[in-house]
């Protein structure tokens, strides 16, 4: 019987959701995050991101959610965020900033590689 390590379960489960985080209301940039899980067909608030943003871009590698660069304030940022959903709790882990700031980009997950 195969059998699916505890990685390899938060990534299945993490592709069967869809997350939102950030956002603007008016001129307010928002730290708001939700994610639906299509399975109960609802949304569920997850804990805030550290900062408020709009215009950031979003990749799952890892088993972590990503949320790159961004706006805020009336200026591009080079913040990263992770969020763990094991430990329902944001990182900002500080080796992963970007070298120049970036909002209203792309990004792409190839074998684990995170292109922005």
């Amino acid at each position: 019987e195969a059998s699916l390590d505890g990685m390899q379960r938060w990534r299945a489960k993490m592709a069967e959701e869809v997350y939102y985080v950030g956002g603007r209301v008016g001129h307010a940039e928002q730290a708001d995050a939700q994610r639906f899980d299509h399975w109960s067909g609802a949304w569920q608030r997850i804990p805030p991101l550290p900062a408020a943003l709009c215009a950031a871009a979003a990749a799952v590698t890892g088993g972590q959610l990503l949320v790159m660069g961004g706006y805020a304030n009336g200026e591009d940022l080079d913040s990263v965020y992770s969020f763990d959903p094991r430990k329902e709790g944001w990182n900002s882990p500080h080796e992963l900033q970007l070298t120049l700031p970036r909002s209203s980009c792309a990004t792409a997950v190839i074998e684990e590689t995170v292109f922005l």
